[in-house]
């Protein structure tokens, strides 16, 4: 389990995710609010990962076959 941000610049998501970092592994999440644009936002999501690399304390990766569904709540 972890959380995340996403940024589309200044604007961005925060999601909690759900399965275990590692190349080919299914996450799924919850997206739980974000800000900007993306205020209010509230959804479900899940991703494959294709690799994943950590730098320190940071994690990096790519992600495929993203699916989901949002829509505009109160956010969290």
């Amino acid at each position: 389990a972890g959380h995340a941000q996403f940024r589309d610049r200044h604007p961005g998501l925060a999601l909690d995710a759900r399965g275990r970092m590692a190349a080919g592994r299914r996450i799924v999440g919850t997206i739980t609010g974000g800000t900007g644009r993306y205020a209010g936002i509230v959804g479900d999501y899940e991703l494959m990962w294709q690799y994943v690399a950590q730098d320190g304390g940071d994690v990096q990766g790519r992600a495929s076959d993203l699916k989901g569904k949002f829509r505009k709540g109160a956010g969290r």
